[in-house]
């Protein structure tokens, strides 16, 4: 049997939009798509820093230092050495298929007309002078936040420094008293200075947070707050203050610095939590 024109008209009219419809759906599905692909990318890297960790320990029967190294250094003389300043990611590098970066960190280098001593100056240091600094490797970075390519030296992965706050990221670079640390200082995965092994997990591998993501740019952090061993909440309430203080770049920092300000992350207040230093700067806060 024939169509009449308007049947046919109609079928026409109905096949546009379907196929108008099909591309508005089209239109939202593709960037699902890959915004899921971007996440499962995230969700790969952390479970390549696990095993790089894991065969770390399999190799030394230890894990990286959260904030360590091999020599002085300061801020007035930084390429003398790292200033015990770096992270447990460097450490991890020939473990995460970047042997070729390691040798280049492990050794002196001769860069840009200057000599830096083995495992490197300041991890602060201008990445475009010493270079391994501006290498960040890949696996590093979580291609779900946009501004990643904004901070090229900034890792998407902090590791955990445990619940406490008192110089629970001490610094040598201070003129400070001996630190007087407890135990109840040192019950994150990691710790400045401090060597964990997996037997120290008492509450068990699969029960302890190892590391977590965090958004690399546009993070504030609260500068020089007075009161957070005490009532750590303070860092909320400072910043809805007009007049508190920031950190200029956030917790922005090379991935190669161990600092709690650079990698640290606590199991203090519930994620996504704001964040703050204390007076003592990088040495101790809430982030």
């Amino acid at each position: 049997m024939r169509k009449s024109h308007s049947t046919k008209m109609v079928d026409v009219v109905a096949i546009c939009v379907a196929s108008m419809v099909g591309l508005v759906l089209l239109a939202g599905f593709v960037p699902r798509m890959r915004q899921n692909a971007r996440r499962s990318t995230c969700e790969m890297n952390f479970k390549k820093l696990g095993l790089a960790l894991h065969n770390y320990h399999s190799a030394y029967n230890t894990m990286t230092m959260g904030c360590g190294g091999t020599s002085s250094g300061s801020a007035d003389e930084p390429t003398l050495g790292n200033a015990n300043r770096l992270s447990p990611l460097v450490g991890l590098t020939p473990f995460m298929e970047q042997q070729a970066l390691w040798e280049e960190i492990a050794n002196p280098l001769r860069a840009n007309g200057e000599v830096f001593p083995a495992m490197g100056p300041v991890p602060w240091f201008d990445p475009e002078k010493y270079t391994p600094w501006g290498q960040r490797p890949e696996v590093l970075v979580c291609p779900a936040d946009p501004t990643a390519k904004d901070f090229p030296t900034v890792a998407s992965y902090t590791i955990n420094y445990g619940d406490a706050v008192m110089n629970v990221g001490a610094s040598p670079l201070e003129e400070m008293p001996p630190y007087g640390r407890t135990p109840g200082a040192l019950r994150g995965v990691f710790g400045y200075q401090m060597v964990f092994r997996f037997r120290d997990v008492l509450d068990g591998l699969s029960n302890t947070l190892l590391m977590s993501e965090a958004r690399i740019g546009g993070v504030r952090v609260a500068k020089n707050i007075p009161g957070l061993i005490e009532r750590p909440a303070v860092c909320i309430d400072a910043h809805e203050d007009d007049q508190t203080k920031y950190w200029p770049e956030g917790r922005g920092a090379c991935w190669a610095d161990g600092s709690l300000l650079s990698m640290g992350v606590q199991t203090i207040l519930p994620p996504n939590s704001r964040s703050a230093t204390s007076e003592k700067g990088e040495l101790e806060g809430v982030m």
